[in-house]
């Protein structure tokens, strides 16, 4: 392209007609090199453009797959929360409750309480504790025993839920779990008492215990249940939003 100017430049030195119409000719010429070379850049900024467009649809897309993913995961999640949390609860309200029956086994014949032993599913070293007493003794046995078998379920049923919330946190939202571990130490707090009442024979701590899933626990029930509620609605206003798109 130097060349090509010096050439123009040395017509034009000549003078005379052919140097005007080379000058024409020169604006001419440089007049579409402008052009050419703003075409070009043209093109090359819009061929930058659309890669940047490109890559930013392609985050976008991939940041919008993983929070899509991260709902459905939660959308999923709430409803067996709620579930493991009412079992956990439910069982371990009707422990602490203060009118709690028990079979009365006094004076049944041994074929009888070997029928209730195999019903409760006891085991082998149960069963022959019982076997080798009789009557109020029996019977004092038996009401342990039951008692222990009912707070080892409760006991398994609040490790479920614990387990299953520690599982899932990353899902949930941080007010949501602050929630959840809040009633997770309700109910190990009322456990811990109903067993301490009956090894220390104490109805202060059945009364605190009882006492502790009601006040505190329902209203720590009542909390979660209104924020999964809200999650729930959440999640179902937006997919009813995007099947619109």
């Amino acid at each position: 392209m130097d060349n090509f100017w010096e050439a123009v430049g040395k017509l034009v030195a000549t003078g005379g007609g052919a140097a005007i119409v080379t000058y024409g000719l020169v604006q001419w010429l440089g007049k579409r090199w402008i052009e050419n070379q703003f075409n070009e850049r043209l093109e090359k900024f819009k061929s930058d453009q659309q890669a940047v467009v490109a890559r930013l649809r392609v985050e976008i897309e991939s940041t919008l797959s993983g929070v899509l993913k991260v709902q459905e995961r939660e959308f999923a999640v709430l409803p067996a929360i709620w579930e493991k949390l009412d079992f956990a609860y439910g069982v371990a309200s009707a422990l602490c409750a203060p009118l709690t029956r028990t079979l009365d086994i006094h004076g049944i014949s041994d074929l009888a309480m070997e029928e209730v032993m195999t019903a409760q599913e006891m085991t082998e070293s149960q069963k022959r504790r019982l076997r080798a007493v009789k009557g109020i003794e029996r019977q004092t046995l038996y009401t342990d025993i039951r008692f222990s078998s009912r707070l080892h379920d409760a006991e398994d049923h609040a490790r479920e839920y614990s387990r299953y919330i520690a599982a899932n946190a990353i899902f949930l939202p941080e007010t949501l779990m602050i929630e959840l571990r809040a009633l997770e130490g309700v109910l190990w707090t009322a456990l811990t008492d109903k067993e301490k009442a009956l090894n220390e024979n104490s109805d202060e701590l059945h009364r605190t215990a009882r006492m502790t899933l009601e006040g505190p626990g329902k209203e720590t029930v009542a909390a979660v249940e209104h924020s999964i509620r809200s999650r729930l609605k959440s999640h179902m206003k937006a997919a009813s939003e995007n099947s619109r798109v």
